[in-house]
């Protein structure tokens, strides 16, 4: 189970916990079960999982689910279960029509190492201003190549997206330099020098941050600041 999956399946029965306990001390009033309570997590489970992966069947298969376990609870109109599932398969199938996923193999980078190239519903922002980088990616993928001979610092902002960041290009004059990262529902894997002092702050939630390759700290080498945040996601930073 990644850590994600963990944090928020940690935090969902730790609130369910919370809110029978509250029932129980009749703090609050609910006449939910315990059994509704767990479809509807399952149920958001499915939903946030669908987004991240930008899967519409995984999405309206947790809509109709919902549906039908809330549909006395908040009064919404009486569908049949065979009505419902039919309704789901065409609004996937239209969706995924509409929208189609481009195709991934072996679940390795694919897209967009052109920069010039971009995806049919990506939208990109990308600005280089005196070694001062801003790049900003949104369904798609995007990589970038930082060659500043005078890196100063940089923001980049991704979501339901892929973002590769090489600052094995960059050069850092005045340390330290400070990175903004902000990552939700989508991947930034940044490559970086081993020869940089990295120091990490980035906030987390229902996310991973991973480091590989990292070794021996260099305290010699210029200090590089990493903070932001990441949510339903992964921050993967890569020594070279």
């Amino acid at each position: 189970m990644k850590r994600s999956e963990r944090v928020f399946w940690g935090l969902a029965l730790i609130g369910v916990a919370v809110f029978l306990l509250l029932n129980q001390l009749g703090l609050i009033e609910a006449n939910i079960g315990v059994g509704t309570i767990v479809m509807g997590i399952i149920c958001a489970a499915i939903l946030i999982g669908g987004i991240a992966n930008r899967s519409f069947g995984g999405i309206f298969f947790s809509l109709g689910l919902a549906w039908l376990v809330f549909d006395d609870v908040i009064g919404l109109p009486d569908i049949s279960i065979w009505m419902i599932i039919v309704i789901v398969i065409f609004l996937t199938c239209g969706f995924n029509i509409l929208f189609p996923k481009k195709p991934r193999q072996n679940n390795k980078w694919q897209a967009y190492d052109n920069v010039n190239e971009k995806g049919k519903y990506q939208q990109v922002v990308d600005k280089d201003v005196n070694g001062n980088v801003f790049c900003t990616n949104r369904f798609g993928a995007t990589a970038k190549y930082i060659n500043a001979v005078d890196f100063k610092g940089g923001e980049f902002h991704n979501s339901f997206g892929e973002m590769k960041v090489y600052f094995d290009g960059a050069v850092i004059v005045n340390p330290p330099v400070q990175i903004t990262v902000n990552n939700s529902f989508g991947q930034i894997t940044m490559f970086v020098p081993k020869t940089w002092c990295v120091k990490t702050n980035i906030g987390v939630f229902a996310a991973d941050i991973k480091e590989e390759n990292r070794g021996a700290v260099s305290l010699d080498g210029p200090v590089v600041n990493i903070t932001g945040n990441t949510s339903f996601g992964e921050v993967l930073i890569v020594y070279v």
